[in-house]
C-alpha cells in the first residue's frame, strides 16, 4: 500500500471527495479476513473545517493503510500473522481495490494481495 510511502500513484481522482454528502462525520472501517479475527476502527470521514467537507480519496487511502498496518502488527504480535500461500503478508503486498458501504455507518476496504 503506497499510501504510507510513495503516495497514491494509481488512485483515480486522488484529490476528489472520498464519500457522498450523506455520510456521517465518523465511520467504522471493518476488516474481515478469513480465519482471522475481525477488526473495526472508527475514523473521521470529514475534514475539521467549518463546512466539514469529506476527506479526499488520497487521505482515505492513507487512513486505510494506517489501519491495515495496525491490523497486521496486532496479528503478528498475537502470534497469528496473516499468511498467504505460506508467506507472511506485509503491508506493501496489499493493493486497495475498492471501499464499499457494508451497512449504515460501516465501510469495508476490498484489498488484494500482490504476489511477487
Amino acid at each position: 500500500m503506497d499510501a504510507l510511502g510513495r503516495g497514491c500513484r494509481n488512485l483515480i481522482d486522488e484529490d476528489g471527495p472520498a464519500f457522498p454528502p450523506d455520510v456521517a462525520a465518523k465511520i467504522s472501517i471493518r476488516m474481515q479476513v478469513p480465519h482471522c479475527d475481525a477488526y473495526t476502527r472508527q475514523i473521521m470521514s470529514r475534514r475539521s473545517t467549518s463546512v466539514g467537507e469529506p476527506i479526499s480519496r488520497k487521505n482515505l487511502a492513507r487512513k486505510i493503510a494506517e489501519e491495515m498496518k495496525r491490523y497486521l502488527e496486532g496479528a503478528r504480535s498475537a502470534g497469528q500473522p496473516l499468511i498467504y500461500h505460506g508467506i507472511e503478508v506485509r503491508l506493501e503486498d496489499l493493493f486497495l481495490c475498492s471501499f464499499r458501504r457494508a451497512s449504515g455507518g460501516s465501510w469495508e476496504p476490498e484489498l488484494e494481495i500482490l504476489v511477487h
